[in-house]
């Protein structure tokens, strides 16, 4: 694990969940994205990353989630996010990703 995030993944029967804590930058991005590709390699229909208890999130955390994102739709899966604080939201409506990826709430049921 690198300083400053923590990653936990719960497999269900059509999602995965991963539950991120911390702060997604240049130097942990890499470890949440190996995260994500792995969970995409299962039978999992669904991707749910949840950015709830994320305090900081920069360029490279947007930019693995769109690649993730497309990743996720080339092979008929869906990735979905779980909006995070209003700092961290904030990076999504500035950038307008946040008309491209799916944010929610709360985690799908």
């Amino acid at each position: 694990m690198c300083a400053g995030l923590t990653v936990q993944t719960q497999n269900g029967s059509d999602e995965v969940l991963v539950s991120v804590q911390g702060e997604v930058d240049l130097a942990t991005a890499p470890e949440l994205e190996a995260v994500l590709e792995q969970a995409l390699q299962g039978a999992a229909k669904r991707l749910v990353v949840d950015l709830r208890e994320v305090g900081f999130l920069d360029s490279s955390g947007l930019s693995l989630l769109v690649r993730q994102d497309r990743r996720a739709r080339r092979i008929s899966r869906r990735l979905i996010v779980i909006k995070g604080p209003p700092q961290v939201q904030q990076v999504f409506e500035m950038t307008g990703l946040s008309e491209y990826l799916t944010l929610v709430d709360e985690p799908p049921s």
